[in-house]
């Protein structure tokens, strides 16, 4: 998140952040209104996810050029250039900006599909490299939006968004778009929602996103402070709820 012009611009990473944990959105937007700093760790297995993904994309990208394929490559360039490829009908374009001023994303890969689109007889859809053998909902939101981003510029709703899986063959997992299109409808409209809020009451209740999150220490440590239920070996969430009942609230 951060702020353009007064307007607060929203990516892919942060409804998706918003899915694993409400409380990490509110010190995300914290950041971007300058009222903290976001904190200077950084989990050091995601540079080695990073690299590995980057690998996997490079090595998806030398595999559709040798299908003979046009591809385009317009990282750093903004959403103008990733219209203008789209109109000129390229095969493949990776690393698209596509957004507005409330939302931005950058796909992996738009790849050129038979359709009706303000470019022509031809359109576009999303497809994405992932590591992961199994997708999971932020995932799925994540190209979800960018489909809706997509959508918005080449005035064609794709059909399908693809994830493309390490090995040899490139492995595909298509999602139809209509499948998930409420869902993504619903959780947006959460996340927007809850941006607006005043003072929100949320707490940084241990969640699997903290096993990778920047901000795990600083919430580790009020926890520890606060003493809390959650620092009960096993604890669960409904546990906690049933003892807070009754007033107990401390470890």
């Amino acid at each position: 998140m951060k702020f353009i012009n007064s307007q607060l611009q929203k990516s892919a990473s942060d409804l998706s952040n918003y899915l694993g944990c409400s409380h990490l959105s509110r010190l995300d937007l914290s950041v971007a209104m300058v009222k903290r700093k976001a904190p200077d760790w950084q989990d050091p297995a995601s540079a080695i996810l990073a690299q590995r993904g980057q690998e996997h994309e490079d090595s998806y990208v030398k595999f559709l050029k040798d299908k003979g394929l046009n591809v385009v490559d317009l990282n750093g360039q903004p959403t103008e250039a990733t219209v203008a490829a789209m109109k000129n009908g390229a095969d493949v374009i990776t690393q698209a900006n596509l957004g507005n001023e409330s939302w931005v994303g950058r796909a992996d890969f738009l790849i050129k599909v038979p359709g009706t689109s303000r470019f022509g007889n031809w359109a576009y859809e999303i497809e994405d490299t992932k590591l992961a053998q199994e997708t999971k909902a932020g995932t799925i939101l994540q190209l979800s939006l960018y489909t809706d981003l997509l959508e918005q510029l080449q005035g064609f709703a794709p059909k399908n968004m693809t994830v493309v899986k390490p090995g040899n063959g490139f492995e595909k997992e298509i999602f139809l778009v209509s499948d998930f299109s409420a869902y993504y409808r619903l959780v947006k409209k959460s996340f927007e929602s809850y941006l607006t809020e005043t003072n929100p009451q949320t707490y940084p209740y241990p969640v699997a996103h903290c096993d990778y999150c920047r901000w795990w220490k600083e919430c580790d440590d009020k926890r520890r402070a606060d003493d809390h239920l959650s620092l009960v070996a096993g604890m669960r969430s409904l546990q906690m709820v049933e003892l807070e009942k009754h007033n107990i609230t401390k470890l």
